[in-house]
């Protein structure tokens, strides 16, 4: 297949039905949610992110391979533990921004990153556009490091195998083991477990409040401008301000509503608290929290009672709850890695991975010597 490579700046220039057919149905690489994080201004470079969208068209001029990329510059949320060694690049003269890597701006969700149409020549179309992210990151856009973010496990240790250095970071899952339903659920709980769950789900709804799960065509702009308040109080109580502009959740809801849900409570008609979602045919993905109070009788019901519920009436797969804390895991979710591949074209910056990975305990590259990026 005779290939040629094109870099866009902007998702817009890309048609809408050709990306998503390489993108499937994960709805964090969908077109609409690229262009609902441009239109927004969320990717702006004030704001720290430049997308690439790079792509590969065949003879016939159709697109058959695409990979979210962006020139970004600093932000700890999206880095895990590669912002310790970058800072101490940039200290010592060996890494600069911007750096070049794959992913989903601000969203530390595991999915796929090389996009391509299915089919036989799937393979090659994802090793030659990993040769082109490669030649783009050390000749064009002249970055000490080239980086794949947020892997499931699968797609880590093959490019560990290829001699890519990998890191990791833990996020909250819920598996489904096969529930038939709610109750089956609660009978597979421990005793205890399952005495705390109802006694906490009857609290919740002791203070009178009224749970739904609303779907993206149920959400009026009035409903999405009430939640981005409380979402905004909840980022002012934990000392930052909101990461997310308020035209992204409502381009969201407007141009791919299928994917959306919203964990909510009602005070009367009041937004006390929800949770605003996306979902495909697997999976339930919990990603903002916005409250009205700074204990809410809801969160532990919001955040992970109603999600699993949900999850499993609708047969999904799992729960991907964002990263770790405390309280997911006393709702029922478990710890569970997500990882990231670094390949260096600078080995001071490479030694300096090394050295903070060997420090936080995860493991070094398996095959060091390689210097060919795909194996």
């Amino acid at each position: 297949m005779k290939l040629s490579a094109k870099v866009f700046d902007t998702i817009e220039k890309l048609p809408a039905a050709a990306w998503d057919a390489c993108a499937g149905e994960h709805p964090f690489v969908r077109h609409a949610f690229f262009l609902a994080l441009e239109r927004s201004g969320a990717c702006t470079p004030e704001r720290g992110v430049r997308p690439r969208y790079v792509t590969l068209w065949d003879e016939r001029g159709e697109l058959v391979a695409g990979a979210p990329a962006m020139l970004k510059v600093g932000n700890k949320r999206e880095f895990g533990p590669e912002i310790r060694w970058l800072r101490r690049g940039a200290a010592q003269g060996c890494f600069d921004w911007p750096k070049f890597q794959l992913g989903v701006p601000f969203y530390t969700v595991a999915g796929p990153r090389l996009l391509v149409l299915p089919g036989p020549h799937a393979a090659a179309l994802q090793a030659a556009l990993l040769q082109v992210l490669a030649q783009l990151a050390e000749h064009r856009y002249r970055s000490g490091v080239f980086n794949l973010m947020h892997l499931e496990r699968s797609q880590a240790e093959a490019l560990r195998e290829r001699g890519w250095v990998i890191s990791e970071e833990t996020r909250t899952l819920w598996r489904n083991a096969g529930h038939a339903d709610w109750a089956a659920y609660l009978g597979s709980l421990p005793h205890r477990k399952r005495r705390q769950l109802l006694q906490e789900r009857e609290r919740a709804r002791a203070r009178g409040l009224r749970f739904e799960v609303l779907h993206g065509e149920q959400l009026t702009p009035a409903l999405v401008a009430e939640f981005y308040a409380a979402y905004c109080r909840v980022c002012v109580q934990h000392g930052n301000g909101p990461w997310l502009p308020p035209l992204f959740l409502t381009q969201l809801v407007a141009t791919m509503p299928q994917a959306i849900r919203l964990f909510a409570a009602f005070d009367g008609e009041t937004l006390a608290a929800a949770v605003f979602a996306f979902v495909d045919s697997q999976c339930l993905y919990v990603q903002h929290w916005g409250a009205l109070e700074a204990r809410s009788a809801a969160t532990f019901e919001l955040l992970c009672y109603a999600p699993i519920e949900y999850a499993i009436a609708q047969g999904l797969r799992q729960v991907d709850s964002g990263l770790a804390g405390a309280h997911k895991r006393r709702g029922g979710m478990t710890d569970d890695p997500v990882f990231h591949a670094h390949w260096f074209f600078d080995d001071r910056l490479k030694a300096l991975a090394w050295q903070e990975l060997a420090a936080l305990q995860q493991p070094a590259p398996l095959q060091p010597g390689h210097t060919s990026l795909n194996g």
